[in-house]
């Protein structure tokens, strides 16, 4: 089992309803745009005549590109909205290592370094003194 095999995520189960969230995610879209198509100009001329009484000339004038604003702004607020509500509900991913785990195994990883080093330092000093004892019987 290699490193990386520890660490990837495990297969999920397949939940039926991802397949239709994009689906769901255009509905809602659609439903965002009819929302503010009829809520616009009741929020237009609620806008003309208490917000900004003093540009009602201008608003009533160009009413209904102030509309279509009104609309797109209204439109994009339930979107957001709906987007906070699903980053707020839908599920999290879990983790598949937790801290512990992980500074439990870089200890491991140091303590086996150590045994490593120890071991080549105890054969190499077996080799200097095998070389020593080779060579003080040739003399």
């Amino acid at each position: 089992m290699s490193f990386e095999d520890e660490y990837a995520a495990k297969p999920k189960k397949k939940n039926a309803l991802n397949a239709f969230l994009p689906l769901i995610g255009l509905f809602l879209i659609a439903a965002a745009a009819g929302i503010s198509f009829v809520v616009s100009k009741p929020a237009t001329e609620w806008l003309r005549d208490t917000v900004l009484p003093n540009n009602a000339a201008d608003i009533t004038e160009n009413f209904e590109i102030v509309q279509l604003v009104v609309g797109v702004v209204i439109g994009v607020v339930i979107l957001l909205f709906v987007a906070m509500i699903y980053a707020v509900a839908a599920p999290k991913p879990t983790k598949l290592t937790n801290e512990r785990e992980l500074k439990k195994e870089k200890e491991a990883k140091l303590a086996e370094e150590l045994a490593r080093k120890k071991r080549k330092q105890e054969v190499n000093r077996k080799m200097a003194e095998e070389t020593k004892r080779k060579m003080g019987n040739i003399k």
